[in-house]
């Protein structure tokens, strides 16, 4: 279902002075980036209030046939990555932030529509109290989560794709569509948005980390709140490892527990500040949320089978009091508060980079950060040889590798390793091989990262099947022929 045109100026001049600001310091506060990625040049900085103002940018755009491309982010906070950099040069930046309207949340059935600057933190207060609770990840409260979910950003609960039902997509070619959902075949978004796979082709999974269109609105599934939370943790030595990972697939496959659970090594519980376990090489963290009556049975049942399996040098289901004692800065209790819905880290993020605000992280974060994000298979001979590489690399090298392992239950295992490093010349360089040093070692092993920063987003390197990669250089001609949106990303 196309959405109606609207008008768009016909003075180009009168369009670029109402929108556009290419003004010096504004092209240099955008262009700092916290991973220190070679610096790419923007021709302006473009900020949208409305989805009839992008879509007038996109049809001006279209006038002069790709010679002044566009990238957007939805709030630009994808640090690690390359934050609001372009993967080209010469790229009008598009900053969707002021588009930051919760267009609807239906309470019946736990769904709400979202434009892209829409927050962590301001759909959590939205919907505080409401019986529902949004599926959070860990980054700041301030981050938009159409971004993250565009990029499958992993939440505390699950997937951020998982919580997708349909989006909203300005194309290339200046057309605009609804996908997901059964949005297509209905103009009640009510009835529409029960069901995310539609009828026939469902175009929808185009649009994740792809440059065919800009993501305008997205409704997106909230989960319903449980009667109780309470968070698992538990400390043990580098050679259970294999062992305690075994232990969580058992729970898993078992249907005992659903919910998301991440190992911390010894650098990353540094790094995190995170508390207890000083004799461990690593920290497990995890949740129950469940009814109050199911509680009492699993709680018992998981407190007995973590004391008799030996893997733990110490184990511990916390509850609710024990939280009500802590401070608003203990990183256990930020970590709770994020299994159930509520994101309070910006604060503590600062912190982490040595900054008064999260505004000021890419610009005057003390320490540079780099994310390597490889996708292995659920197997534990797959994870002790990808820790293994890892060590290895720690030895050798000046800079702080940091590890986490992100257990969903699925049949991968999600590694989330940062490289932190002195933001001077040389330790830059340093960093940035080290990334690539470990993505040719992983890719050796054919294991890849379902994630990129800007310097590694080449599909025709990573696409081994040549005719994969042309389909989506034809899907590309078809939404965006001039190649207006985002070039150089993937396609």
């Amino acid at each position: 279902m196309l959405i109606n045109k609207v008008e768009v100026s016909d003075s180009k001049k009168t369009f670029a002075q109402g929108f556009l600001d290419t003004s010096a310091e504004t092209l240099l506060n955008n262009g700092y980036s916290i991973s220190d990625h070679k610096a790419r040049s923007i021709n302006g900085v473009c900020t949208p209030s409305s989805y009839e103002e992008l879509y007038g940018l996109i049809q001006w755009l279209l006038e002069y046939k790709g010679e002044v491309p566009l990238y957007p982010v939805s709030t630009g906070k994808n640090w690690g990555y390359g934050s609001k950099n372009p993967v080209s040069d010469n790229c009008i930046l598009v900053d969707l932030s002021r588009m930051n309207k919760i267009v609807n949340i239906n309470y019946k059935t736990g769904i709400a529509i979202i434009e892209p600057g829409v927050t962590q933190k301001q759909l959590s207060q939205e919907i505080k109290g409401s019986g529902y609770r949004l599926n959070v990840t860990n980054a700041a409260s301030e981050t938009s989560i159409v971004g993250n979910a565009l990029e499958r950003g992993i939440g505390t609960s699950r997937s951020r794709v998982e919580d997708v039902i349909g989006m909203e997509v300005v194309l290339g070619n200046g057309n605009a569509v609804k996908v997901g959902g059964l949005w297509p075949v209905s103009t009640d978004d009510e009835v529409a948005l029960s069901y995310s796979h539609g009828i026939g082709p469902n175009l929808m999974p185009l649009f994740f980390q792809s440059n065919f269109g800009v993501v305008t609105k997205m409704a997106i599934s909230l989960i319903p709140e449980n009667e109780k939370y309470s968070l698992i943790k538990c400390a043990f030595k580098k050679d259970k490892l294999a062992s305690v990972y075994e232990f969580i697939r058992y729970l898993y496959d078992q249907n005992i527990l659903n919910t998301y659970f991440k190992i911390y090594d010894s650098s990353a519980s540094g790094t995190y500040s995170l508390e207890g376990g000083e004799e461990a090489d690593y920290l497990l963290y995890g949740n129950i949320e469940t009814s109050e009556e199911f509680y009492k049975v699993i709680s018992s049942y998981l407190n007995e089978k973590m004391t008799a399996s030996n893997l733990f040098l110490e184990s511990h289901i916390y509850e609710d009091e024990y939280f009500e004692k802590l401070d608003n800065t203990s990183v256990d209790k930020i970590i709770y508060d994020t299994f159930r819905g509520v994101n309070d880290l910006s604060g503590f993020i600062s912190k982490l980079f040595s900054v008064n605000s999260i505004d000021e992280i890419d610009e005057s974060g003390h320490d540079g950060w780099l994310f390597f994000v490889p996708v292995i298979p659920a197997d534990v001979e797959y994870l002790k040889k990808s820790i293994k590489i890892i060590n290895d690399y720690n030895e050798t090298t000046p800079l702080v590798i940091s590890t986490s392992i992100k257990c969903p239950k699925t049949k991968s295992i999600d590694l989330n390793i940062s490289i932190r490093f002195p933001r001077d010349p040389l330790m830059i360089e340093t960093a940035h091989q080290l990334l690539a040093s470990l993505r040719r070692e992983f890719e050796s092993m054919n294991l890849y990262c379902y994630r990129h920063g800007i310097d590694a987003q080449n599909g025709d390197e990573y696409f081994i099947d040549k005719h994969y990669i042309n389909q989506l250089k034809s899907l590309k001609n078809v939404f965006d022929p001039y190649g207006i949106i985002a070039p150089g990303r993937y396609i």
